[in-house]
């Protein structure tokens, strides 16, 4: 994973996605999960701790109608 430098929306914290060289990685989960980390608001990444981090990433996923357990091409 490579951080993204420049200042961004959201958080601080964002990745950079680097473009997938096979047909294969493009649905990988590490590219998958970047996308929804960088879109992820600054209160929930920079948690204390992960429980703290859990608690408020389920709260956000109930508040947005996000499943955690359903992937994202699924809608």
């Amino acid at each position: 994973f490579t951080f993204n430098n420049r200042t961004s929306r959201n958080h601080r914290l964002k990745l950079i996605v680097q473009r997938p060289n096979t047909n294969l990685r493009k649905n990988s989960f590490t590219l998958r999960s970047i996308t929804t980390w960088n879109n992820l608001p600054e209160s929930i990444v920079l948690s204390e701790s992960v429980k703290t981090f859990e608690s408020k990433l389920d709260k956000h996923w109930c508040e947005t109608g996000i499943n955690a357990f359903e992937p994202p091409y699924a809608h």
